[in-house]
């Protein structure tokens, strides 16, 4: 994981250096005209939302790839730079202890919530796609769960015809307790999150053992069965890290869209308050 993200900070360096230039700015601006103006902080929540509500077009710009309004690659990149600035603006906008009062407090965790969120995705999106493939063609998450069906099959039909041969019943007993276990569903999602999926590998080595105890006919069976095996934890790897990519969108989309529809709320209560006081 080490790898891919070393490279991206590398190769973004001026990115990174510009981004922190801007930022830098927006704090001195914001300092210079707290200390001389009055209601600065209304300004800096209008940028906010300004920012925020450029950020959720991303999400919108991806359903309609159909349509000219710029490569997706640099919607992307202006999605990933003003992330970071919201961040800033958030914190000269609420400060970084959470606030009184319900809708503010809430507003705070959701906006703290979906920059999390953000970060996490940019630090997976950029560490993950080498890892989903390892030199293999990627495969549709949605043709994963047929494939794994088609190796169960494959593997129930070799050991149906194992059954009827003599000297079969070590490896079709070992089958039936535990390599169809393992390949009837996904398995290890977190030992595959984190680069430590042990089953596969402890069940080849079982096969490896009982290989000693069975004849040859059996032993090319089981031979067929390494191959299933190494195949669906291959599909698991892919499986695992495609859905942790789909789910933190998910996640991410879901607060975006709830903080904007806060964002609007607060935006009414506090000019309505503002008007009963007579600001």
């Amino acid at each position: 994981m080490a790898g891919p993200l070393t490279h991206y900070f590398r190769r973004s360096l001026t990115t990174i250096l510009v981004l922190a230039v801007v930022i830098a700015g927006l704090t001195i601006a914001w300092q210079v005209f707290d200390a001389r103006f009055r209601h600065v902080s209304e300004w800096t929540g209008w940028l906010l939302l300004g920012i925020t509500l450029f950020l959720v077009l991303y999400n919108i710009r991806k359903k309609i790839s159909m349509l000219p309004l710029g490569r997706a690659w640099y919607w992307r990149r202006m999605h990933t730079w003003l992330g970071w600035i919201a961040i800033a603006v958030f914190v000269l906008h609420a400060g970084w202890q959470p606030p009184a009062g319900n809708l503010s407090l809430m507003l705070w965790l959701f906006m703290v919530i979906v920059f999390i969120s953000g970060i996490f995705g940019l630090l997976v999106s950029i560490a993950l796609p080498p890892r989903i493939t390892r030199g293999e063609s990627r495969v549709q998450l949605d043709r994963i769960p047929r494939i794994r069906a088609g190796l169960l099959r494959k593997a129930d039909h070799l050991i149906g015809r194992l059954a009827k041969e003599p000297g079969s019943q070590p490896l079709t007993d070992f089958y039936t307790k535990q390599i169809r276990h393992y390949l009837f569903k996904p398995r290890e999602f977190f030992g595959h999150c984190f680069n430590s999926a042990t089953q596969a590998r402890k069940l080849m080595d079982s096969l490896n053992t009982l290989s000693r105890y069975i004849d040859q006919s059996a032993d090319e069976k089981a031979e067929q069965l390494r191959e299933v095996i190494d195949h669906k934890h291959r599909l698991d790897r892919q499986y695992t890290l495609q859905r942790l990519l789909r789910i933190w969108t998910y996640v991410h989309v879901a607060f975006s869209v709830s903080l904007l529809a806060l964002a609007a709320l607060h935006v009414i209560v506090n000019y309505a308050y503002h008007l009963e006081i007579g600001l």
